[in-house]
């Protein structure tokens, strides 16, 4: 394999660029209201049967796992465990409310299953329920509409369809399980595709970890990433610490902006690194200290938009405290 020669040896990165800095904008309290955000507390079950544990084990909390936010800055969020798929803009009033119980609640949209969601450039949201048995992804607005089911071999084919990842300009990723991966993009579906990023330049990016400080990043030309792989366009970033736990490249932006997530095993670094098209870091943000609820196990990723906007979701007692970042 040939690497191109662009290695980054961060020894001071924080002497490069102008810093970011974390505003909160949004509150959304927890509760069952309409502004609120719906959270399960951990309680303590029991196993049945002879010799089971008198003092039963503790079962898991619920909450928010996903989080969208869109162009127009309204901000998305989605439980698997209550399942619920509410929005709200950037005053904290919900916009859209597709939760079970509620009236909006639609089985063409969920199939009862809340699984993954994305919303794009005009404000669709594109519903991923149980794929395997559900035979589309439905597409809706915000007034329970269903705009369109996407399944790239026909609705009535038999074969479910679900919602796997996404990438820039509105690109989509579907899964037809046996019939494999197709990208729908501009309305149209395209046999095949990668988990990997699909970026504006119509390449796919994907990363992997190769040792203890360095990963490589990869572009690939055909959305089928077995036998495409650009060998001369291979990256490799080398981090200036050799205790990296987990990294890998987390998207990129409209503008071609690498965003690379990292951690140490010591959590001393944990952050994200945003690179340009020539591999110049130009800014290192650490995330915000962690001040989790209790009642909450699983914290939500950082969303980044197309447009480079940074944000950041802690679940913490009094509610889901949202934090945009912002170059100083």
């Amino acid at each position: 394999m040939t690497i191109l020669a662009l290695i980054l040896i961060l020894a001071s990165p924080m002497a490069l660029y102008a810093e970011y800095t974390a505003t909160e904008i949004l509150v959304i309290p927890w509760g069952e209201g309409a502004n609120q955000l719906e959270i399960l507390e951990p309680y303590r079950a029991y196993n049945e049967g002879p010799g089971h544990d008198t003092l039963g084990y503790l079962a898991a909390a619920g909450g928010p796992n996903k989080c969208f936010v869109d162009r127009e800055e309204n901000f998305y969020f989605m439980s698997y465990e209550i399942g619920y798929l509410k929005g709200f803009d950037d005053s904290g009033n919900v916009i859209v409310d597709y939760s079970e119980g509620k009236t909006a609640f639609n089985y063409d949209f969920f199939s009862g299953m809340f699984i993954n969601f994305y919303v794009d450039s005009l404000g669709r949201i594109y519903c991923g329920g149980d794929g395997i048995f559900h035979p589309y992804v439905a597409m809706v607005d915000r007034i329970n509409n269903l705009l369109d089911r996407l399944n790239p071999l026909g609705v009535e084919s038999g074969v479910g369809c679900s919602l796997v990842d996404w990438g820039s300009n509105d690109v989509l990723l579907l899964d037809s399980f046996e019939h494999g991966y197709y990208t729908y993009i501009n309305g149209q579906f395209i046999h095949g595709g990668s988990e990997g990023w699909r970026a504006a330049d119509g390449y796919y990016y994907q990363s992997k970890k190769v040792n203890s400080s360095s990963f490589y990043i990869f572009k690939y030309s055909n959305p089928d990433t077995v036998g495409s792989f650009i060998a001369s366009d291979t990256l490799v970033i080398n981090f200036e610490f050799n205790n990296l736990e987990a990294g890998g490249l987390y998207c990129l932006d409209d503008s071609m902006n690498f965003y690379v997530d990292y951690k140490d095993s010591s959590e001393v670094h944990d952050g994200l690194r945003i690179y340009d098209q020539n591999m110049t870091l130009l800014n290192d943000i650490q995330y915000l200290p962690r001040q989790e609820n209790r009642y909450l196990w699983d914290t939500p990723y950082p969303f980044i938009r197309g447009d480079g906007n940074i944000y950041e979701f802690h679940c913490r007692d009094d509610g889901m405290h949202v934090f945009r970042w912002s170059k100083q």
